[in-house]
């Protein structure tokens, strides 16, 4: 068997650094047709950390805002279920938006959004809140509101 060169064994024992042992990585995503349901993650990213991302992970949007997103395992890694679409709808992502993520082993994912046309980020994205009102109170914020107005006139 043929011993590898000095230059190959470094590649290696730099490769195996830092998916091991960095505590953060980073990979970008250009959205595909159909992601509005699951995002397949990079093949090399799912092929050195499937084992260590587990079924629930946090996605930081740019404004701060957490959203809880389930992971499926199969011969891929995707993001999947509710918190993901909810996640796509609250940022109004498009096809071909670029997503740039950065994986904390703390199964975390904080994500910068840059729109599909110029690539610079989407302002918008740092001024999304997650809304914890109920209906009814959406129903009397509204009401309050035309009451207000109808005082003013």
């Amino acid at each position: 068997m043929e011993e590898k060169s000095d230059c190959e064994n470094c590649k290696t024992w730099e490769e195996e650094m830092y998916w091991k042992h960095f505590n953060s990585m980073h990979f970008y995503q250009i959205l595909p047709k159909n992601f509005n349901d699951h995002l397949v993650l990079p093949e090399k990213f799912a092929a050195h950390m499937t084992t260590h991302v587990p079924d629930i992970v946090s996605l930081i949007g740019p404004s701060g805002t957490m959203w809880e997103v389930e992971t499926q395992k199969t011969d891929n890694l995707l993001l999947v279920g509710d918190g993901w679409k909810n996640f796509v709808k609250t940022y109004e992502l498009e096809e071909n938006c670029l997503l740039m993520f950065k994986y904390k082993r703390n199964s975390r994912f904080e994500v910068l959004i840059f729109d599909q046309e110029s690539f610079c980020e989407k302002e918008s994205c740092y001024f999304v809140k997650k809304c914890r009102h109920t209906k009814s109170e959406h129903e009397n914020h509204k009401k309050r509101s035309v009451r207000e107005v109808q005082a003013l006139r």
